[in-house]
């Protein structure tokens, strides 16, 4: 149990970072459901609208668990100094910048039509593929300065616990919303397997 305790952050740790994940998490799968909000309007009941926001906000339930937990696996098997000393700034800096790339991922076909627009000559698949790359490599340069930025960079490690503490109030109305999704969800599926 002293090797656990030693290598694991702590429960406190783990749920203040499933709150700081909740945030993007969240927010973006409700900005992807509020994009299509006017087609399901058109086709489906506001009871039917309500079960996929449900099945959205489990979706982002899960997601957010299994990222915070990632991050809690990546920060007992790495080097302490890398990801453990400070592990809620550290954690909280790799969610926010995945984040960020993890948009610019989902608009990389977009981004790939505008370059393939802006240069007549240029082929899309060269182009997606080249914009793929830049993402990937981006990202990964990125994460890799976390760990240096934050043992370097004491008011970045301070401004990184204020912003867990501001956004961890916000990721309780996520969190609650999702335990209503999840419920709807449960009861829908168990209603319709009755025979």
């Amino acid at each position: 149990m002293a090797i656990f305790k030693q290598h694991f952050p702590s429960r406190q740790e783990f749920g203040r970072l499933v709150l700081v994940t909740a945030f993007p998490v969240h927010f973006w799968a409700v900005i992807q459901f509020l994009r299509h909000l006017p087609a399901l309007m058109l086709h489906l009941r506001p009871a039917a609208i309500w079960d996929v926001l449900s099945y959205v906000l489990g979706g982002a339930f899960i997601e957010t668990v299994l990222t915070a937990a990632a991050l809690t696996l990546l920060a007992a098997i790495l080097p302490r100094k890398l990801l453990r000393a400070h592990f809620l700034p550290a954690a909280s800096l790799v969610v926010y910048i995945s984040a960020g790339w993890a948009v610019l991922f989902h608009y990389a076909v977009e981004i790939t039509n505008a370059l393939t627009a802006l240069f007549a000559q240029a082929d899309f698949l060269s182009v997606y593929l080249y914009v793929l790359g830049g993402i990937m490599i981006g990202y990964f340069a990125t994460v890799f300065l976390v760990p240096h930025l934050v043992h370097t960079r004491p008011g970045l490690r301070r401004a990184m616990e204020e912003f867990a503490e501001r956004v961890e109030v916000l990721s309780w109305i996520f969190l609650l919303a999702d335990a209503a999704g999840i419920v709807t969800v449960v009861l829908r599926n168990l209603l319709l397997s009755a025979p």
